[in-house]
């Protein structure tokens, strides 16, 4: 049996088929990376604390956010006060206030603006 043979489109001086060109080429195109170190307590010490510092942020910027609304929105404080759950963190805002700037009386302008909407008696 005579066995044909696929001459490879390329012209390569010393590569006879297309199979060698790609195996000749594949190693050029993914070189073979050096093994990663072992982790070291000090590095697992640096990424623990970077991702602790990047949840931190994450949460700051969230409280602020949700603090900003609350303290810009009285719509948005009548539905923290009307929810479960809401009156709480509601109570926990005017509380804050009141430390802050006790002459603000938060409370009590909402509560005479709700009245005022008819939302409450």
């Amino acid at each position: 049996m005579v066995r044909e043979t696929f001459r490879c489109p390329w012209r390569f001086p010393t590569l006879s088929s297309c199979e060698n060109v790609f195996f000749f080429l594949l190693p050029q195109a993914f070189p073979k990376r050096s093994p990663r170190p072992p982790r070291t307590l000090m590095s697992t010490i640096k990424s623990f604390g970077k991702t602790i510092l990047a949840l931190e942020v994450a949460a700051f910027v969230g409280l602020y956010a949700f603090y900003r609304k609350t303290n810009r929105d009285p719509e948005f404080r009548f539905l923290l006060a009307t929810r479960p759950g809401g009156h709480e963190v509601l109570e926990l805002y005017y509380q804050l206030g009141e430390t802050l700037n006790p002459e603000l009386k938060i409370r009590e302008s909402d509560i005479r603006l709700w009245r005022e909407q008819g939302k409450i008696n």
